[in-house]
């Protein structure tokens, strides 16, 4: 059963409360409507909302998307309830989607989630939103990840078709909601386990055996960066190949078809970033292993995750594996990029570096070379701060 609720307050925009409402009935959610002590609101023009539940008592596990409407009054009320805002914060670090319009996205930025983000909103609170570190653009509807948001009752359509369109999406990419965190993924090359994980990108451990390969696949909609922690590779496309050793990095675009073998008695270890997170944007051209159109994950048996699996997180911390220091690190400003070991690949976790004239140069999923940062932080900055992975060979 799909699960929506609508969370509003006394003066909300009538047409934000009441168009997503019939939207989502007639797209067979069960829909709640949830206030402050389950009280009956009304619009600006009189329309009544009258609640299920008590927007105190809202729980992430019952609900896979949440609407939040316009109308100034309204979201400046519901964003002074914290259970409602420790609720859109869970709702988002789940992955469920999150819409807001006009007014709304205010609430999104009382929970915290807009930092590092494009979104929109009614031209009055564009501010708040850039003070807030999102990314604003002048736009009829956003999409950044999860969060969907609309500046005005006029994009009602635009916000819902966006809002239907997105949660289908995850419907069909995530039919069985595997939680890879919790498995080592046999494959026939080897194997594979997701190191870290956030709304924007992934990283994911490979072992690749002597003499064995990757398919010849690509991305349709993601693009993948490679870290050569161990070994010697070789990295081969539709027309040629090249061989990497550690410590080596590539980037793929979208769409690109490649494939990676290991050359090494020892085998291949490579770390593989992924932006956006979604593991069934595959391919498959070609397979020594007869997988062509097959989607992932079907070929083999996965395991329990063990003390022996390295996995990040963005508190920090250096992890030490094969051959290599991975720290992640955190700072507030471009200062962090500075005075960098020059043989450190750098990949972007959060936030990143933007130009003058604020578009981004360095994004997460991004991987660069420490020592081609000079040429950048000179003429960019890091207004909402970045996280990074550094990866550098110990010996």
């Amino acid at each position: 059963m799909k699960r929506a609720v609508i969370i509003t307050a006394s003066g909300f925009q009538d047409e934000e409360f009441v168009y997503p409402y019939y939207r989502l009935l007639e797209e067979g959610f069960d829909l709640a409507v949830a206030t402050k002590d389950k009280a009956v609101v009304h619009g600006k023009y009189g329309i009544p909302a009258r609640p299920t539940r008590d927007a105190r008592d809202l729980k992430e596990s019952d609900y896979d998307l949440v609407i939040l409407p316009g109308g100034w009054e309204a979201p400046e009320r519901v964003r002074l309830v914290k259970e409602v805002l420790t609720f859109v914060r869970a709702m988002y670090e789940k992955g469920k989607i999150v819409g807001a319009i006009c007014h709304g996205p205010c609430i999104l930025v009382s929970a915290g989630i807009l930092r590092g983000k494009r979104a929109t909103c009614y031209e009055g609170i564009a501010d708040d939103l850039k003070n807030a570190g999102a990314l604003y653009e002048d736009s009829p509807v956003v999409v950044d990840g999860n969060i969907v948001t609309s500046p005005h009752y006029r994009n009602n359509g635009d916000f819902m078709k966006a809002v239907i369109r997105e949660f289908d999406k995850q419907a069909t990419s995530k039919p069985s909601m595997v939680d890879y965190r919790k498995f080592v993924v046999n494959k026939p090359w080897g194997y594979e386990y997701l190191m870290y994980e956030n709304d924007r990108m992934a990283i994911w451990y490979l072992h690749i055996k002597r003499g064995e390969e990757t398919s010849l696949h690509c991305h349709p909609g993601k693009k993948t960066g490679l870290v050569l922690l161990s070994g010697e590779a070789r990295v081969s496309f539709l027309n040629n190949s090249q061989n990497f050793k550690a410590l080596s990095k590539v980037m793929i675009r979208q769409g690109l078809f490649h494939s990676t073998s290991a050359l090494s008695e020892e085998g291949t270890v490579v770390i593989e970033v992924e932006t956006p997170t979604d593991k069934t944007d595959l391919v498959r051209l070609t397979d020594k292993y007869g997988r062509e159109g097959r989607p992932y994950g079907a070929e083999g048996a996965s395991r329990p995750i063990d003390q022996s699996c390295i996995l990040l997180n963005d508190q920090g911390g250096r992890h030490h594996l094969d051959g290599c220091s991975l720290s992640v690190e955190t700072f507030m400003d471009s200062a962090g990029f500075r005075n960098r070991v020059s043989s450190e690949a750098i990949v972007v976790l959060r936030g990143g570096l933007v130009s003058r004239k604020g578009t981004p140069v360095l994004a997460p999923g991004d991987i660069i070379w420490s020592q081609d940062l000079g040429h950048l932080i000179d003429i960019c900055h890091a207004p909402h701060g970045a996280t990074i992975l550094a990866i550098r060979k110990e010996n």
